[in-house]
């Protein structure tokens, strides 16, 4: 049972973080160039909205998920090491979100960079989780 719900955890840490990676997807070109409806522009504003808020429920699942599933990890396993190194770097994309407010000017653009990059890794590594 305890299993069960810590899946469940999982599974809504990865909607969160779908959630919040769509802020930086959804404006590429790429997807602009397929959106026939004007869909993105209609989602956009709610996203820039609550994408802080979905990191803050991603990082808390993410948490129940590996406590609650911490006595069924297999030392050696693949799923686990890449599941446990998704985890860190989720928190320190989240860290670097908190900070990235109170940075000086200069550094800005290269703190937003890095917590982009660090969320994308975060969303490459859950799908590798999820895969094997």
């Amino acid at each position: 049972m305890i299993y069960d719900i810590s899946k469940f955890f999982g599974v809504l840490a990865f909607i969160c973080i779908i959630f919040a990676i769509s802020r930086y997807i959804l404006p590429l070109n790429i997807v602009k160039k397929y959106d026939r409806w004007g869909i993105t522009k209609i989602i956009m504003p709610y996203i820039l909205k609550y994408h802080k808020y979905a990191g803050i429920l991603a990082v808390i699942f993410a948490i129940f998920h590996v406590v609650g599933l911490f006595s069924y990890l297999y030392d050696g396993e693949i799923f686990t090491k890449i599941g446990l190194a998704a985890f860190i770097i989720l928190l320190i994309v989240a860290i670097a979100g908190m900070f990235l407010k109170k940075l000086p000017i200069q550094y800005k653009k290269q703190g937003f960079k890095t917590h982009m990059f660090l969320g994308i890794t975060v969303f490459i590594l859950v799908l590798l989780h999820l895969a094997l």
